[in-house]
């Protein structure tokens, strides 16, 4: 008997399966919860090649989640998360000139000839 299950933090709904090898539920929910927040943050939390290289412990007559439907999203997560690698979105601003030479802003090092 398939039933659906849905995990309110992960946002995702994969059929299920009791009877036909799936996919370990809680790992499935905690991984997935982890890279679609990665991608709508843009934090760079979970990488493309995290989600190629995860791998779940398979089940059999105890619910799980059906592999090809969790294969596919996690397919779509690595397109994503590829073409936000790809656009180098920053997770924060960049220092500013006189900060990345470890100077304070607005310092005189500069005028002072410490710089």
């Amino acid at each position: 008997m398939d039933s659906s299950t849905y995990d309110p933090q992960a946002g995702t709904r994969f059929p299920t399966t009791k009877l036909l090898e799936g996919y370990e539920v809680a790992a499935v929910d905690q991984f997935v919860a982890r890279a679609d927040r990665a991608v709508s943050m843009r934090d760079g939390s979970v990488t493309a090649r995290e989600v190629e290289q995860v791998r779940f412990s398979p089940v059999r007559f105890r619910t799980g989640y059906q592999m090809d439907d969790v294969d596919n999203h996690l397919a779509r997560l690595v397109e994503q998360l590829t073409a936000i690698e790809a656009a180098g979105t920053p997770t924060s601003p960049a220092p500013a000139p006189a900060e990345a030479a470890g100077h304070c802003p607005g310092c005189r090092c500069a005028e002072l000839g410490l710089a």
